[in-house]
């Protein structure tokens, strides 16, 4: 950069009051580049969700970036190990915190990925064959044993291999298109000169409010206002392209799993019960 300034005050300087420190913040920025955040502004967006989680101190830092790259390594380990080629998306990490919630080890996650490799959505079946060993209370790799999921045992003359390939086939489905639908939604507006400059000047306006909540309470009022201001033309533009506001958000056929099939206490959910009754 020409003139390094402007960063200092606006991202540097705030980065210190939160207080972190200068060995902190090039661990987090060794770390943002790694995982291709490779702007200030998605930099902030991390350092900021450390800050509201209370790791401050270099060594909470350290330490919650050990934990993170280790995470990375094991989901592409995972990856491998189910035969996709492919980096880490965030649906994977949410993957991940939801198995380790269920409290399985890495050798059982290792174990599930080698039963869904060659499957036609992998990620999917994994997580099936984890849900289904917490209904059964199987978290050692010695209780693991030929099982037939819940979800096949519906079916009447329907292998279970080809029944889960269907399953996985139409959630994935659903939720592609659902995300698909919400994505060209919002392209099409900021594809708008008007809505797109709009869309420009909240989101700059957001990192602003975040800045002046720390050390200015009448600019952050301010902001507040203008933000608000510029939602209501936003919506106006919107209105007039005939965009409605609410497309920008995947709209899931079912809003109990998000079209994942799984609810979440990791148990089929209803709307799976009811496509398997409806392939009889």
């Amino acid at each position: 950069m020409q003139n390094s300034a402007p960063y200092v005050e606006n991202y540097v300087n705030p980065w210190c009051n939160f207080g972190f420190e200068f060995e902190s913040l090039k661990k987090i920025s060794n770390y943002c580049f790694r995982q291709r955040m490779n702007s200030f502004e998605d930099m902030h967006t991390f350092v900021l969700k450390l800050y509201n989680s209370g790791i401050v101190a270099e060594k909470s830092v350290i330490e919650h970036l050990e934990t993170l790259t280790s995470q990375e390594k094991l989901l592409k380990e995972l990856l491998s190990v189910m035969g996709l080629n492919r980096k880490v998306l965030p649906w994977d990490r949410e993957s991940l915190a939801k198995w380790r919630s269920w409290n399985f080890s890495d050798e059982m996650l290792y174990e599930a990925a080698k039963l869904s490799a060659g499957k036609s959505n992998p990620t999917a079946y994994m997580n099936g064959v984890l849900s289904a060993w917490k209904a059964e209370n199987v978290y050692t790799k010695d209780k693991i044993e030929q099982q037939t999921s819940t979800v096949n045992k519906s079916a009447n003359n329907t292998s279970s291999r080809e029944l889960q390939s269907v399953i996985e086939r139409h959630y994935s489905d659903l939720r592609n298109l659902a995300e698909q639908r919400a994505e060209t939604a919002l392209a099409n507006a900021t594809s708008d000169k008007v809505y797109g400059g709009i869309k420009k000047k909240l989101n700059q306006l957001s990192i602003e409010l975040a800045f002046a909540e720390l050390s200015d309470r009448k600019k952050a009022s301010e902001i507040v206002k203008n933000i608000s201001e510029l939602e209501i033309l936003g919506d106006k533009r919107l209105s007039e392209l005939c965009i409605d506001k609410a497309d920008f958000t995947p709209k899931y056929a079912c809003e109990i799993c998000k079209d994942t099939g799984y609810d979440s206490f990791g148990k089929p959910c209803v709307c799976m019960k009811k496509f398997i009754d409806s392939l009889k």
